[in-house]
């Protein structure tokens, strides 16, 4: 299982396109989407499509800010009218609404091409298009998920579960000690036995939501688990970095493994990410050998993702397996594979407030717009990966070396945060 990075190619096959539906989290266990999910979610496939009359596809949903966005991209990007295709169904998910003369459509120049569905989770929305669609499902099934791509998969219930083996056990992989709980009963005993200063998180929420710093035994006997079953781990002291806490992850698509990358965390929440990180060898090696570790273990078909904390002592600690998913980091690989393959990038959300012509128009006029070509090793400015203003957005922002790009990304903010 060789490091060989990221690219369309591991997902689609050699000579295949990628159909993205990256409907909001509806499908992942009982959780909802709000309505923010279900539109910046899926279009932040548009950026990332290799345009072409054969490139990929992106399902999106039926709204003027994700339509403005698809404009501005086929425009800059050079993307086919045939690349973007709107479900206009009023269902709950992007896939069910995805039905009607859109699908028959998509349906017919299918035909003869091959194309794999590349979805944010998988449930059963996403199985039923795959069926009318006649195309498969690159992601690994919701079972799979519950066993292998939450915190729960890393630590101990306290209530013994008969099929559960938790991968603290697996030789290899370097995790905090810590317990999975579904009562305050089962928290309270958990908080006994680790000893120590503890943090909670949910077990299957992302990007810091959720969690309880500290976990102290007042906060846990008030604590309602809203968001379902919780992990209660030591909390370890965390190195740090320019934006917080040092923290790292790998991606991978099946057996193919991508390069390290570093993330923007302060607070417990994520901002960003950049590629590659700034990391010793000895850090990048240990990591990349706990990601094939997981792998053996797990046999992932689809894709996803490992957040790795780095410790004071100058430990490495896999912290959560966002796998059985699509991550935001894997806008940033991809984008990057196609637009500058040498380049120090970095990535920063934002919530943004002018259009996104005039956005585009003040990069312009301050000399920093990335404007992209297919191919292009070492780029250098900004672009909107996700822009929906009031809403969401990701800026990305390319260059030689780090200082340069920070410097990039904190000019572009200022201009996204500009009236109109």
């Amino acid at each position: 299982m060789a490091t060989v990075g990221i690219r369309h190619e591991d997902i689609a096959g050699s000579s295949g396109r990628i159909l993205f539906s990256l409907g909001g989290r509806g499908g992942m266990f009982d959780r909802t989407s709000e309505e923010r999910d279900d539109l910046y979610m899926p279009a932040r496939a548009i950026p990332i499509l290799r345009p072409g009359t054969t490139g990929d596809v992106a399902i999106l949903p039926r709204h003027h800010l994700v339509q403005e966005f698809a404009d501005f991209c086929m425009d800059v990007l050079g993307l086919g009218e045939d690349q973007i295709q709107v479900a206009r169904g009023e269902f709950s998910t992007l896939e069910k609404s995805f039905c009607g003369n859109e699908a028959a459509r998509v349906r017919e120049f299918a035909r003869g091409n091959e194309f794999v569905l590349m979805p944010y989770s998988r449930h059963d929305a996403v199985d039923d298009l795959s069926r009318r669609l006649g195309i498969p499902v690159l992601c690994d099934p919701p079972v799979w998920r519950r066993q292998n791509g939450t915190k729960a998969a890393l630590h101990p219930y306290i209530s013994p579960q008969e099929i559960h083996q938790p991968l603290c056990n697996v030789d290899g992989l370097r995790i905090p000690r810590g317990f999975v709980a579904t009562t305050t009963e089962e928290l309270l005993e958990a908080h006994r036995r680790l000893h120590s200063r503890c943090i909670l998180k949910p077990t299957d929420y992302d990007g810091g939501e959720g969690i309880v710093n500290p976990a102290s035994r007042r906060r846990l006997e008030e604590y309602n688990f809203a968001t379902g079953d919780v992990v209660l781990e030591e909390s370890i002291e965390l190195a740090l970095g320019p934006d917080g806490v040092r923290s790292y992850s790998i991606h991978f698509v099946g057996d193919k493994i991508g390069c390290l990358t570093e993330q923007s965390v302060a607070g417990g929440v994520y901002s960003g990410t950049q590629v590659p990180a700034e990391a010793p060898p000895e850090l990048i090696a240990e990591a990349e050998e706990m990601c094939r570790i997981y792998i053996k273990k797990t046999r992932p078909v689809g894709v996803g993702g490992i957040d790795f904390l780095f410790g004071a002592n100058g430990k490495l600690y896999m912290d959560d397996p966002n796998t059985g998913r699509w991550t935001e980091a894997f806008f940033v690989l991809l984008f990057r594979k196609l637009y500058s393959t040498e380049g120090v990038v970095i990535s920063r959300r934002i919530t943004p407030s002018a259009s996104i012509l005039t956005f585009w128009e003040r990069l312009r006029s301050a000399g920093i717009a990335w404007q992209p070509k297919v191919g292009e090793t070492n780029a250098r400015g900004v672009f909107p990966l996700s822009y929906l203003p009031g809403i969401h957005g990701v800026l990305i922002a390319s260059g030689t070396n780090t200082a340069e790009v920070r410097q990039l990304l904190k000019h572009a903010a200022e201009l996204a945060a500009g009236e109109e």
